[in-house]
């Protein structure tokens, strides 16, 4: 017969195992019901975004994130939120609805293009 003990951290184990299992059925119904909530849980940063995340966001679909890479592509990193509002096809009304599943760009630094700045060991004509 087992003993006393034993019983107790069995039963101690079932109890924190069933919690879990309750805890991961609420998150999986609820993302199912609004699959948005896991995009607001985990908030997408708007220069290194694959083209997938940014399709996945409301408002935004396969052709617009197509633009957003092709604007972040030609013109360099968002330098702010608003600057989104600047691709073809994001209007006012799209930007205010993306900014809670976009996350701040407080530290974005200017990336040099290679046709911006000529390395240091080429010497241009001239000068």
């Amino acid at each position: 017969m087992p003993s006393r003990r034993r019983l107790l951290v069995q039963l101690w184990i079932a109890v924190l195992l069933a919690a879990v299992i309750r805890a991961s059925a609420q998150v999986v119904l609820a993302v199912r019901d609004d699959p948005r909530q896991v995009a607001r849980a985990q908030r997408v940063d708007l220069n290194h975004a694959s083209l997938l995340q940014l399709a996945t966001l409301p408002g935004i679909g396969r052709g617009r994130a197509r633009a957003i890479v092709l604007h972040r592509v030609r013109h360099g990193p968002f330098r702010t939120l608003d600057d989104l509002g600047k691709v073809d096809g994001i209007g006012p009304t799209t930007l205010a609805g993306l900014r809670a599943y976009l996350a701040p760009l407080d530290s974005v630094e200017p990336r040099a293009r290679a046709f911006d700045v000529p390395p240091a060991s080429v010497t241009l004509p001239g000068r």
